[in-house]
């Protein structure tokens, strides 16, 4: 498995981008970057890819190709979970010792007395593209401070009860957003439909991506 990125990836931007690019193709541990590769020079130079905490750090070495091959070693996370009975459930995080509790849903046996596991697939996309477009945002120098992100799940029971829309809105306050140029804008929202969760949605499950500047 391998991608090659041509030598006109040379601007400042365009390596954010390709950096960027290459982040989501490290962690997915499986993506290709489709890109057309030039004729001529054909030099290859290997990208450094160091794994850190919960991301993979990726290190710019040339502007010339970008050579990617094999599938990167992730770290993996531990999460354990504890029946209580009554359809609760209280799990663990491995790294922090951080804890939260699961019921069922009022639709289906539970009482609804917390987030049903569905609810956190919906909270986990909310708060990856949140965290996706903060780091954008730091590397560009950006205030996203006060960001408000609305995600709606709606479940569907035919042919089985699963998923079926998560529609996430992302506003921007607009004293951040009045400083934000419309490339800006645009970079973060790139970053935020390119989050490692949305990313793993089944594409069965429509998951569009809104956003307001106008706080």
């Amino acid at each position: 498995m391998f991608g090659i990125l041509p030598a006109s990836y040379r601007q400042q931007e365009e390596f954010e981008n390709v950096s960027m690019a290459i982040g989501v193709f490290v962690k997915s541990g499986e993506r290709e970057l489709e890109r057309n590769s030039c004729a001529s020079p054909r030099v290859v130079l290997v990208f450094e890819i160091v794994a850190r905490t919960y991301r993979l750090d990726v290190f710019l070495v040339s502007p010339i190709h970008i050579h990617i091959e094999g599938k990167a070693k992730l770290m993996a996370v531990d999460i354990n979970l504890v029946y209580e009975g009554q359809l609760h459930c209280v799990a663990t995080h491995g790294p922090s010792g951080a804890t939260l509790a699961t019921d069922a849903p009022i639709d289906n046996h539970g009482k609804g007395e917390s987030f049903s596991p569905t609810d956190l697939v919906a909270t986990a996309l909310g708060a990856c593209v949140m965290t996706i477009m903060a780091i954008s945002a730091e590397k560009h120098q950006f205030d996203l401070t006060g960001t408000r992100i609305h995600v709606t799940k709606e479940m569907i029971q035919q042919p089985v009860r699963r998923i079926g829309r998560l529609a996430v809105t992302v506003t921007v306050p607009l004293e951040k957003a009045a400083l934000l140029s419309g490339i800006d804008r645009s970079k973060l929202e790139t970053a935020a439909r390119h989050c490692p969760v949305h990313q793993s949605l089944h594409p069965d499950i429509d998951a569009p991506i809104s956003f307001s500047w106008e706080g």
